[in-house]
């Protein structure tokens, strides 16, 4: 039945809508068949081995297809693929042969050659080897602190994420307990895998101003397959002297006219980093006289005034540059503070203002110079034309 055919038969029969889409649909097939085919499929593809490059699955199946037919049938015998690797040899279609690896596949990050000898019948007049690699190869994909990083705080953990399983999945007690990254100065601590892939390490002995080299041995293998081909490295380095806090901090106002002044340094420091620490009054230039102390770990230095401070002046204190660490290095900023002391017990202002001609009725504010003890103000406020009582 041709197409006209089919189109005479629909006039006259009349189905319902849905068998008429279908017969239209047919009819249209049987037209499009009478057609010859174009000349691009009838022309047989070139000699092709699947798969190429370095990405290639580790299940997928290697495929050789031929620009004729074999006359070879027996598809192990067309082609090789090496390192030997258990699987199945079969026809995918006439001219294409195929190998499926058996399961877990291919070695990941291994490279494989598929070896073709010359086939004149089939179109393949010398032998011809492709190679490939499997996807997947072990490696480090990030680290953290990063490469090259630098003011790695003290508290840091470190954590090394793999490109894909390496410890098996397991309880946290049956955990492998070989030693993942070395340290180069030695670092002491704990490491533990977070999942298969992700592995911290929590140091106990940072030490500040210190370079360290982390080292990831080749040979390190996952739990399915496949190992680190090479050393991976890395390197941070730890915080240097630093001023962390200065109290009185920049903008303190009513400080005592005894007031201590507080340096924290973000580690230890070498005695001699007292010398780069001044206080000055920030009208005169000149000096504030005091005594300087370390706490026991050095990382705190403390200034006591041995003269009654100056009432109601702006005192500023720098912590120079170039300040020597205990650990070694030095400081790199120089660090600066400000502070105000307080005035003498004083009133600063009235509302209304003394002499004021045009003031409210009603209520009366005073303004001292300094914090008061409002304790000490009974008995010491007197209005005019009041009794006690009637205030």
């Amino acid at each position: 039945m041709n197409a006209s055919t089919i189109l005479a038969w629909l006039r006259t029969f009349r189905p319902a809508a849905a068998t008429v889409l279908i017969l239209a649909l047919l009819a249209g097939l049987v037209q499009t068949i009478g057609h010859a085919p174009t000349a691009s499929l009838l022309e047989p593809p070139a000699f092709t081995i699947l798969p190429q490059g370095d990405d290639a699955a580790r299940l997928g199946p290697v495929t050789v297809t031929f620009a004729k037919t074999p006359e070879e049938r027996s598809p192990e015998a067309l082609f090789q693929v090496l390192p030997e690797t258990k699987g199945t040899y079969a026809w995918l279609g006439a001219r294409t042969a195929l190998f499926q690896p058996d399961f877990p596949g291919f070695v990941r990050g291994s490279t494989y050659t598929v070896n073709v000898p010359a086939r004149p019948d089939a179109g393949l007049p010398n032998a011809i080897a492709k190679k490939f690699i499997v996807t997947g190869q072990l490696a480090v994909q990030q680290v953290i602190p990063g490469d090259g990083d630098t003011e790695v705080p003290l508290a840091a953990q470190i954590f090394v994420q793999f490109s894909r399983s390496v410890a098996p999945l397991t309880t946290l007690s049956a955990q492998r307990t070989d030693p993942v990254v070395m340290f180069e100065p030695a670092l002491h601590g704990a490491g533990e895998w977070l999942n298969t892939s992700i592995y911290r390490f929590l140091p106990t002995d940072l030490a500040p101003a210190t370079t360290y080299h982390l080292k990831v041995a080749k040979g390190l293998t996952s739990a399915a397959d496949g190992v680190l081909q090479q050393d991976w490295t890395s390197s941070f380095t730890t915080i240097m002297p630093a001023v962390d806090l200065i109290q009185p901090d920049t903008n303190w106002i009513y400080c005592g006219p005894w007031q201590q002044v507080d340096v924290t340094f973000n580690q230890a420091m070498d005695p001699s980093a007292a010398a780069g620490f001044s206080i000055v009054n920030a009208d005169t230039g000149t000096a504030a006289p005091g005594a300087l102390k370390w706490n026991d770990t050095h990382t705190i230095l403390s200034f006591n005034p041995t003269e009654r401070l100056a009432t109601k002046t702006r005192y500023t204190v720098t912590v120079d540059k170039g300040l020597k660490g205990a650990h070694g290095a030095v400081s790199a900023n120089v660090r600066t503070s400000s502070f105000t002391t307080i005035a003498l017990p004083s009133v600063a202002s009235t509302y209304p203002a003394d002499g004021d001609k045009n003031a409210q009725r009603y209520g009366l504010n005073i303004q001292f110079a300094t914090p008061m003890d409002p304790a000490t103000l009974e008995n010491k406020i007197r209005v005019s034309g009041f009794t006690d009582a009637d205030l």
